[in-house]
């Protein structure tokens, strides 16, 4: 039976969730690049800013997605939650992602907690959901639920299964046969790892915590996140894994 756990300062817990029926929640390119952009929307906030009518002329009509936000023309996404911007930076991290055709991974740590936000991962992932369902129905004319029930969710309970479920939310496109190599799958923060310390471009994310445990060395995560699974590493993740059947 699935339990949901109770949320603490500090905590780190494992996020999963999928398009209702199994169906895919990105479609093309551009929606992965959307989600991702109302993750750092959340997370870390748009600076406000105007863009001039003649600089809105000049742009091509495939803008990314938060330049439109800062047009006046906004997407229904963003018109639902306008006090939104940068409401989580502080309560939390995201440690690892993975966004997957039809369902995606977050590795989550709360930093903190107050009265404002008492239960920051639900109301990060309900704010998330929403918003993203609003901009995936309104972009593809459909009316309905995407997610296929509410998220699940469980607390990790010791640094080496933080490690071990970094590397499954990492390995999870080459597992699915979508890529040869993590690092090809853009739509993970693998390079954050892999080429830390360098700033790289969309990151939202933050690896120090994990490569920490890796003593800061890029090089020793590739080689944890490359090796084979043992029968010992499949038992650390067998009580962290959120099985989709859950």
């Amino acid at each position: 039976m699935y339990i949901r756990p109770d949320y603490h300062e500090d905590g780190i817990y494992h996020v999963y969730n999928r398009g209702v029926n199994r169906r895919k929640i990105f479609k093309k390119e551009s929606d992965y690049f959307d989600f991702r952009e109302i993750l750092r929307y959340y997370l870390i906030g748009f600076p406000e800013r105007k863009v001039s009518d003649t600089l809105q002329g000049e742009l091509p009509i495939k803008s990314s997605f938060s330049v439109r936000w800062r047009m006046q023309n906004k997407p229904v996404s963003f018109t639902a939650d306008p006090k939104g911007n940068g409401m989580f930076r502080g309560f939390l991290e995201v440690l690892a992602y993975c966004l997957m055709p039809n369902h995606f991974h977050f590795l989550i740590r709360i930093c903190k907690v107050s009265d404002t936000l008492q239960s920051p991962i639900s109301e990060f992932m309900k704010r998330v959901g929403i918003t993203y369902s609003h901009k995936f129905n309104h972009d593809y004319q459909r009316i309905g639920p995407l997610f296929q029930g509410r998220y699940k969710v469980k607390e990790i309970d010791s640094d080496e299964r933080v490690m071990h479920v970094a590397r499954y939310i990492h390995i999870n496109p080459t597992m699915a046969g979508l890529v040869n190599k993590p690092e090809a799958w853009q739509w993970s923060n693998i390079n954050d790892y892999y080429l830390f310390p360098a700033k790289t471009p969309f990151s939202i994310s933050k690896p120090k915590f994990i490569l920490g445990l890796f003593r800061n060395n890029s090089s020793e995560y590739r080689e944890f996140v490359e090796a084979q699974f043992s029968n010992s590493d499949s038992a650390l993740l067998s009580s962290v894994a959120i099985d989709p059947e859950d």
